[in-house]
């Protein structure tokens, strides 16, 4: 008897043990760019890390993105076109994806690294495109870079690849190419995370966007990695805003298309699905188009059952977009700074304070930027936050992950 009691105690500890370590491996990355320096910080940090950026590199990021393991913080930097990169061991940035690694049939400064995503632990995923002028020409590439060892693979070559969505498990991925609007269709593609045993699933007629850039559609993906949703829109919906449907499709994995439904809604607000799949919202024009008021519709999966959950003036009113993981959503609307959260059958609730930029980790947990610069992240239901740094600057370059055991 007493064997058995220290077994169960021992098996008890361990336990304990391991969930202890588990929770110890949940922690919140924060990355941003202050000054020519990329801080990072991680939770229980009493200051961050700053990577030092040259003047061009600092001058000219447009995004940051924190890798799935938590250890590398990718910088997309607009001119020249490059990928630059924080690691745990460098004081300085480096250079992960050269312009000159970029294949471009015309002037080498024109090109871009468009569509950044974070795939398993350090690989990143990437496309290109070319911006001669105010418009640009979609490479419809795919590549991969991992940042651990420092190297870069093309997956498929230009015009085999389109804007692209990695499933939330990383193996498998969404291409959407736009087509060109009168001329050519799009067409929507699955392949495995190397980008092969690819999958023609469908083409539609490219949509217009009213400019001189392709209209790109995004392709939404259930947590659960079966298969997308995507709203395809009528070709001509710029010009009829008011009338045309946009029809709604779900693909599996195994590339079974359906056609679920169909909403009415503007090319501003197109449909987002729920991470389940079984909501989705979306915009639409309330009265006569003139008058530029819009209502935030909210439906189920299939498009069924639309019901007007907040309406508002153009201008005054932001797409929703879902949490992670969850059945909520968030809106911004009324004065700048001003956002609400959603959910069906319940009233909507405004979130404390004025944020900008909020970005959700998971489901509850946020990081945005105060009307007073500063870097703060937040828990829904709690009207504190916590301070992560100033950052003078509402409009100021970040990103945020939440590490845990599984994704790291």
């Amino acid at each position: 008897m007493p064997y058995r009691i220290l077994t169960l105690f021992v098996s008890l500890v361990l336990l304990i043990s391991s969930s202890i370590h588990a929770q110890d491996n949940t922690h919140l990355i924060v990355a941003w760019l202050e000054n020519n320096n990329v801080m990072v910080w991680h939770t229980g940090d009493g200051a961050p890390t700053p990577h030092k950026a040259t003047d061009i590199v600092a001058g000219n990021a447009r995004q940051l993105l924190i890798a799935s393991d938590g250890q590398y913080v990718a910088v997309n930097v607009a001119i020249p076109g490059s990928l630059w990169l924080a690691t745990p061991t460098d004081t300085d940035l480096v250079e992960l994806v050269p312009n000159a690694a970029l294949p471009t049939t015309d002037d080498p400064k024109y090109i871009r690294i468009g569509n950044l995503q974070r795939g398993q632990d350090s690989t990143f995923y990437f496309n290109t495109f070319n911006q001669p002028s105010h418009y640009t020409f979609q490479n419809n590439d795919l590549w991969s870079v991992d940042a651990a060892s420092r190297t870069i693979k093309l997956l498929l070559p230009p015009s085999q690849a389109g804007s692209f969505n990695l499933s939330p498990d990383s193996q498998h991925i969404a291409i959407i190419q736009s087509g060109t609007y009168g001329a050519v269709d799009g067409k929507i593609i699955l392949a495995d995370k190397e980008g092969q045993n690819s999958q023609e699933i469908m083409t539609f007629s490219a949509v217009s966007s009213g400019s001189d850039n392709d209209f790109v559609l995004p392709a939404f993906w259930q947590a659960d990695n079966t298969g997308i949703n995507v709203a395809i829109p009528n070709k001509d919906l710029i010009y009829n805003d008011n009338t045309a449907t946009t029809p709604l499709w779900h693909i599996t994995i195994d590339g079974t298309k359906t056609q679920v439904g169909t909403v009415q809604a503007t090319i501003f607000g197109l449909p987002q699905w729920s991470g389940d799949g079984q909501y989705l919202t979306y915009l639409r024009h309330q009265g006569d188009i003139s008058t530029n008021q819009f209502e935030l519709m909210i439906a189920s999966g299939d498009g069924s059952n639309p019901t007007t959950y907040a309406s508002g003036t153009a201008g005054t009113m932001g797409v929703p977009q879902w949490l992670p993981n969850s059945d909520q959503f968030i809106y911004a609307q009324d004065e700048p700074g001003d956002y609400w959260l959603g959910q069906a059958g319940q009233a909507p609730q405004k979130l404390a304070g004025k944020l900008f930029s909020p970005l959700f980790v998971d489901a509850t947990t946020y990081v945005f930027i105060n009307e007073s610069g500063e870097l703060r992240y937040a828990h829904l239901g709690d009207p504190d936050s916590t301070l992560i740094a100033k950052v003078n600057n509402t409009s100021a370059l970040f990103d945020a992950y939440l590490v845990t055991p599984a994704s790291s």
